[in-house]
């Protein structure tokens, strides 16, 4: 299986979790497809031992003078949807930053092709996840309490999914510790991946001049509202069993 094709199974399992079911699929869902995408990355990193096998990684590059390049538009900016764009970035190399294009404020993206093909899929169905909980828990609440409850669950699920990751790599190096060569490449591969986030953080900043700006001072807060989405990002289940999702052992091959 070559990178294209993880990518296609990645997105087959989101289109999955779009039909009729439960929540704890579509959630189940977005988390194996990060996961597979996690694990293909080690995985070829760990058997492509040979030189001329090897291929050069590719260099970060700027979305913004694509149309409708964006990673996400909405009219107004949105907390908690900058929370797990830097969760996922973080994960796959990559960098944001906000602009305003399309309906309004934009989250741009900034990265390897690969790492932002990656970004793009598991982000758009976490939006419609985190958008549902939110919906379920803060019905006839106000939108202060459903911003909070929104970006407690956001820090969570991207908390978790960093561990996931960290648990990927764990058992990849466990099947390759015979293997002194194939854990250095796994390694590489991984320190690589903060490698290409700093490089696209620095393309970024150059082209655009970018600039640190002071987070809002007069914002209302609600700990509880917080608190409950950090429990409900506790319970999305991000590291479903293999076969765990109805149809997926014949629909994906797996």
């Amino acid at each position: 299986m070559d990178r294209h094709e993880a990518v296609r199974k990645a997105a087959a399992l989101l289109r999955l979790a779009a039909r009729p079911g439960t929540a704890g699929e579509a959630a189940a869902a977005a988390a194996k497809a990060q996961d597979m995408l996690d694990r293909w990355n080690l995985t070829e990193a760990a058997v492509t031992l040979a030189g001329h096998d090897e291929q050069q990684p590719e260099a970060p590059r700027d979305y913004y003078d694509v149309p409708e390049g964006w990673l996400d538009s909405t009219p107004r900016a949105i907390p908690w949807r900058s929370i797990l764009c830097r969760a996922l970035c973080a994960l796959h190399g990559c960098y944001y930053f906000q602009a305003w294009r399309g309906k309004g404020s934009s989250l741009e993206i900034v990265g390897p092709p690969a790492g932002v093909e990656s970004v793009r899929y598991v982000y758009a169905w976490l939006v419609r996840e985190v958008d549902r909980l939110t919906d379920q828990h803060g019905a006839g609440l106000g939108r202060v309490w459903r911003r909070e409850f929104a970006e407690g669950a956001a820090h969570e699920i991207g908390r978790r999914l960093k561990e996931q990751r960290a648990e990927t790599a764990r058992e990849v190096r466990a099947e390759y510790v015979a293997n002194p060569c194939a854990l250095v490449r796994v390694d590489s591969a991984l320190a690589r991946i903060g490698q290409d986030a700093e490089a696209s953080r620095m393309l970024a900043t150059r082209v655009h001049n970018l600039r640190t700006r002071a987070g809002s001072s007069n914002r209302q807060h609600n700990g509880t509202a917080r608190e409950a989405g950090r429990q409900a990002g506790a319970r999305v289940n991000l590291k479903p069993s293999r076969g765990s999702l109805p149809g997926s052992q014949g629909a994906l091959g797996f």
